[in-house]
């Protein structure tokens, strides 16, 4: 995409970026190694260079880090508020759009959320698999969970995945997949596409692999202790920007209530001047009209023609 020239946005985004970063009590250090970028690259957003060419590919990293929705940098440059940020339209549609996509007939398109009734592979589950495979976000934990069992079956390693991936065109890091296995880092549907296709199979498959009769015994053993640990760290995450965003929402509720006490008094106070402005307006009509009273009555008595026009005052309806 084309990159926004304007010096004061950027300033703007690197005195963000660097408030939130202290915010959350991280160093420089610290955010470039949880975000896997250099010291140097936290340190040229912050100072808010411009660059030249394309958009730095670490703004993602350290967006993720700040546990920012992503597109957050875009939205800031753009004058934007980062904390109103939505997910891309894959994200929204992986946490928002199961039960719709649960309810369609779709035997030609890959997708995360098949209708239980409309597959065999579902004809048996338990009312909880049912939940499960029409929840968005925990069929992103389970996928995770499958495909790293699929991955260890293979005898395929992270280093193996990683450049598989890379070769289809993926920017997906060894990191990335390490932090998505361990749930330190959210999956999103066309990384969850690029993992399958790396491993030869579908995300339907790998979703399905945990009670299908055809996949491997391995892949439908109950969950262990430290599958369940990536689980519950991952909804610790999602648990704390989902905190974020109800923060948010008082926030932006709390100032449309402001906003509208606000404008409320100012109506109340214009329709006070209003009514004082027309109160005056008819005195003086009133007032004028004896004064045109008292002219003519003065030209009667000189034998003069009276030639001053009177004007009624209209009253207020009752």
């Amino acid at each position: 995409m084309t990159v926004p020239l304007d010096p004061e946005a950027w300033g703007k985004l690197g005195r963000t970026i660097r408030q939130h970063r202290e915010e959350a009590g991280l160093s420089r250090r610290a955010l470039a190694a949880k975000a896997g970028v250099s010291e140097k690259s936290i340190q040229v957003a912050e100072e808010g260079r411009v660059p030249r060419g394309r958009m730095p590919q670490s703004l993602s990293r350290i967006e993720e880090a700040l546990d920012w929705a992503p597109g957050s940098s875009i939205a800031i440059l753009k004058g934007q508020t980062w904390m109103h940020f939505s997910m891309r339209e894959e994200d929204v549609r992986l946490e928002a759009e199961a039960p719709k996509e649960a309810a369609r007939t779709l035997p030609d398109q890959e997708s995360l959320f098949k209708s239980p009734r409309q597959d065999a592979l579902f004809k048996d589950l338990s009312s909880r698999d049912l939940e499960l495979t029409q929840s968005g976000h925990l069929a992103q934990d389970v996928f995770m969970r499958q495909a790293k069992r699929y991955r260890n079956l293979r005898g395929v390693s992270v280093e193996e995945l990683a450049r598989r991936v890379a070769v289809a065109g993926s920017s997906l890091t060894e990191q990335d997949i390490r932090s998505l296995e361990d749930g330190t880092r959210l999956l999103r549907m066309a990384e969850a596409r690029e993992i399958a296709g790396a491993l030869e199979t579908t995300v339907d498959w790998i979703l399905g692999s945990g009670f299908s009769d055809d996949a491997p015994e391995e892949m439908r053993w109950p969950p262990t202790a430290e599958e369940l640990e990536a689980e519950a760290k991952a909804l610790q995450r999602r648990m704390g920007d989902m905190g974020g965003r109800v923060m948010a929402a008082h926030r932006q509720l709390a100032m449309a209530r402001e906003r509208e006490a606000a404008a409320r008094q100012e109506s109340e106070l214009a329709m006070a001047m209003l009514q004082s402005a027309m109160a005056q307006e008819r005195e003086m009509e009133r007032h004028y009209q004896y004064l045109l009273g008292r002219i003519d009555s003065l030209r009667a008595a000189a034998g003069k023609e009276t030639v001053v026009e009177f004007h009624p005052v209209y009253e207020e309806e009752e």
